[in-house]
């Protein structure tokens, strides 16, 4: 079984973006998942607010063309990457679980039927 990790960064990240959330990839590894990396470069507060519709969009874009070569893709996200997760969410036809670390959501509504299981870790 083909199992693929997605890792959504916030905002702020230098060097390509994912950051934090790449200490992830070794322990993914270990379970059996490819990772890949979604970076939509450094950004800042006011204009993650201003693209992110359209940044979400280009993340569903991969979930959807991952689940056509995986049998199972998660997302993993951090902060800012958690709203675009949730943005993306009306895009895409289907992912296997969603995994938000403290995520910066005004509120809260789960992507149902499209979302399998959602994980979500405050610090």
């Amino acid at each position: 079984m083909k199992k693929l990790a997605i890792l959504v960064h916030g905002i702020g990240m230098l060097h390509g973006g994912v950051g934090r959330l790449r200490a992830l990839e070794p322990f993914l590894k270990r379970a059996g998942f490819d990772v890949q990396e979604f970076s939509y470069g450094f950004v800042f507060f006011f204009s993650a607010m201003a693209n992110n519709k359209d940044v979400a969009k280009k993340l569903a874009q991969k979930i959807n063309l991952a689940k056509t070569e995986y049998d199972e893709v998660h997302v993993i996200g951090h902060s800012n990457g958690c709203a675009l997760m949730e943005l993306a969410s009306c895009h895409i036809r289907k992912c296997d679980s969603y995994s938000y670390i403290a995520p910066a959501l005004e509120s809260y509504n789960a992507p149902q039927n499209i979302v399998n299981r959602i994980h979500v870790w405050f610090n």
